[in-house]
């Protein structure tokens, strides 16, 4: 049976190389021009040329030709390795600015003096360094809607304790026109009105509900949504909420990707960055394991 822990011999080790220098000076030992030519004249008096021959009949070479030829071959091995697009790619934009995501173990990573070290790869380091290409940390942002009165009293801390744990800025919106309560007082008074004024044989209650949802529509979207646009004015926000198929109907139907353009229409110069919005329902999902 056979050692494997013993070396190989010198003989039976490869020498593989990948770089393309190789052909190109097997090219020139070929087909770089060092013969000597002579010139005569033809029986038509046009002068042409053949390789000359010594009276031995050997090819003569001529010396000033060779010596370029060596030269040429001497400068070409003296060029650094070509390196491959990736490789290139993070020694011109730097490793630590460049996400990788290739699966690879190990590469060869340029220090600061000039010199090269083996770093070794993990799968959990690709999927960070995508993450960060994706996410990077400088755009993380918490934005906050403020209910006002109706909010929980515990809520605003929570918030900022949160956002302060993630190392994120914090950004708190609210509705011009009031809080949840305003908005409340105001549909009551505008219900009233109408029953006043018999325009509803219905007294329509102010309070918020499941079938009523203005708290997260008006209280939420419509306050965040504007901010955001505004914030990233020129850039597309792509917005993703889940939703669970099984709550309703409506939920099972909507469709997974849609443009958003109610805070910012598309072509908008005011609010040009709110151009698209997610909402996907978990089409497989269920409520139990979300």
């Amino acid at each position: 049976m056979e050692n494997r822990r013993k070396p190989a011999s010198l003989a039976a080790t490869l020498d593989i190389n990948c770089d393309c220098k190789e052909y190109m000076i097997d090219y020139l030992e070929r087909a770089f021009p060092t013969r000597q030519m002579r010139i005569f004249t033809d029986e038509t008096g046009a002068q042409r040329s053949v390789p000359m021959e010594d009276e031995a009949g050997n090819p003569v070479y001529n010396p000033e030709a060779e010596a370029a030829r060596a030269q040429l071959i001497e400068n070409l091995c003296a060029l650094p390795p070509i390196m491959s697009a990736l490789e290139g790619i993070l020694e011109h934009f730097g490793h630590d600015n460049v996400a990788e995501v290739t699966g690879r173990t190990k590469r060869l990573v340029s220090t600061g003096d000039g010199r090269q070290k083996l770093e070794s790869r993990s799968t959990r380091t690709s999927q960070a360094e995508a993450a960060a290409f994706m996410h990077p940390r400088e755009r993380r942002m918490a934005i906050h809607a403020d209910l006002g009165r109706a909010e929980w009293a515990t809520t605003p801390e929570t918030v900022q304790r949160i956002a302060a744990e993630a190392g994120m800025p914090l950004t708190v919106v609210r509705r011009a026109a009031g809080d949840l309560v305003d908005r409340w007082i105001q549909r009551f008074e505008s219900g009233k009105r109408r029953y006043a004024a018999l325009e509803t044989y219905n007294l329509i209650g102010p309070w918020s509900s499941a079938s009523l949802r203005f708290c997260q529509s008006e209280m939420k979207a419509a306050v965040i949504g504007p901010a955001v646009a505004r914030m990233h004015q020129g850039e597309q926000i792509i917005s993703v909420l889940g939703l669970r198929r099984d709550e309703s109907h409506n939920r099972a139907s909507i469709p997974i990707a849609k443009a958003d353009e109610r805070y910012a229409k598309a072509g908008s110069h005011r609010l040009p960055g709110l151009a698209g919005g997610s909402r996907a329902p978990l089409r497989r999902g269920s409520a139990s394991p979300v």
